[in-house]
C-alpha cells in the first residue's frame, strides 16, 4: 500500500480544502516530515487517515453509533457553514484481488435540521467509481490493510517516544503484538458477549424497562470510551511531565558546569571571608602587642 495524498476539507483544524501531498519526490528522499506546535493539526492528520479508511471501526471514534456522529459532528470546522460539512479523502496504490490498482476513498458528512448528521462513502477505483467497493468497503480494506495490524504502521511522535521510553515500551509492544496476532479481538468478544446476554435478559421485561435498560447501557459504553480518552490524555501529560523533568535536569547540570551553584553560595562564601578578614584582623592586634 503507497499512499499519494490526502485531502481535508473543513475537517478539524483544516478550514477549506487542504491538499497533502505524500508521494516522495524521488527514491532517495523516502521520508515526508511533518512538523508543528501543539494544536497545529498533526495528530488531526493521523486521525483523518484512520477515519476515512475505517469509518466508525476507527478506535478514536468510540464504539457506538452515536459516539461516531458525535465525533463528525464536533469534526467539522468551527469556521466552516454546518450545512457545507466536511470530507477526507484518500489516494493510494495496492493490490486488490491479486490485481495492482488506484484507490481514493472519499468519506464526507453534513449537518440537517437539528444537528442531524448525514454521512456517506464513495470509493474510486482506477479512476471509476465503484458501486461495488463503496457498499462492500469494510471488507475490501481488511484484504488491503487490516484494521488490526494498522497501529503498527500508522502512529505519531508520542507512540515512538512511548516505544523509547523503557517504562512504557513494554506495554506498548504488548498491545502492538496482540493486534498483530488478533488477540485483542478476545476482549472485544468478552464485552460484546456481556452486551449480548444484558440484550437477551432486557427480552424479557417491558419495552419502556427494557428501552431504559438499551439506554443506560448505552451511556455505559459512552463513559467507558470517555475513561479511555481521559487516561490517553493522562499518557500524554505524562509524555509532557517526563519531557520537562528531563529538560530541567539538563537545565540544572549546565548551571552547575557554568558555577551556578558557586553563585548561589556566593552569600556564604563572602560571610566567610569577611570573618577570615576579621580574624587577621585580630592576628595583626595580637603580634603588635606581642612586639
Amino acid at each position: 500500500m503507497l499512499l499519494r495524498e490526502l485531502v481535508f476539507e473543513n475537517f478539524g483544524v483544516y478550514r477549506g480544502r487542504q491538499a497533502l501531498d505524500l508521494y516522495p519526490p524521488s527514491p532517495d528522499r523516502p521520508i515526508i516530515l511533518f512538523g508543528g506546535l501543539n494544536g497545529a493539526g498533526k495528530t488531526t492528520l493521523l486521525n483523518g487517515l484512520h477515519l476515512v479508511l475505517y469509518g466508525k471501526r476507527a478506535s478514536h471514534v468510540g464504539r457506538t453509533r452515536a459516539d461516531y456522529e458525535v465525533y463528525l459532528r464536533e469534526s467539522i470546522h468551527r469556521g466552516a457553514r454546518q450545512t457545507d460539512g466536511a470530507s477526507v479523502e484518500v489516494h493510494f496504490d495496492a493490490t486488490y484481488d491479486g490485481e495492482p490498482g488506484s484507490f481514493r476513498v472519499r468519506r464526507y458528512w453534513t449537518l440537517g435540521p437539528n444537528d442531524q448528521v448525514n454521512d456517506g462513502l464513495a470509493v474510486f477505483h482506477d479512476g471509476a467509481k465503484s458501486t461495488f467497493l463503496t457498499d462492500h468497503w469494510d471488507e475490501v480494506i481488511e484484504e488491503i490493510f487490516p484494521l488490526e495490524i494498522s497501529s503498527l504502521f500508522l502512529f505519531d511522535g508520542e507512540k515512538i517516544e512511548a516505544l523509547a521510553d523503557p517504562y512504557k515500551a513494554a506495554h506498548v509492544t504488548r498491545t502492538a503484538i496482540e493486534s498483530l496476532l488478533g488477540l485483542s479481538i478476545l476482549d472485544r468478544l468478552g464485552v460484546d458477549l456481556v452486551a449480548l446476554e444484558r440484550r437477551k435478559r432486557a427480552v424479557s421485561v417491558d419495552e419502556s424497562t427494557r428501552q431504559g435498560l438499551l439506554e443506560l447501557e448505552d451511556d455505559l459504553e459512552t463513559v467507558r470510551d470517555q475513561l479511555k480518552a481521559a487516561l490517553q490524555d493522562q499518557a500524554a501529560c505524562q509524555n509532557d511531565i517526563d519531557r520537562a523533568e528531563r529538560s530541567l535536569e539538563q537545565e540544572r547540570e549546565e548551571f552547575r558546569k557554568v558555577g551556578g551553584e558557586a553563585y548561589e553560595r556566593r552569600a556564604e562564601y563572602e560571610r566567610r571571608r569577611a570573618e577570615a578578614l576579621e580574624r587577621i584582623a585580630e592576628l595583626d592586634e595580637q603580634l603588635v602587642e606581642v612586639a
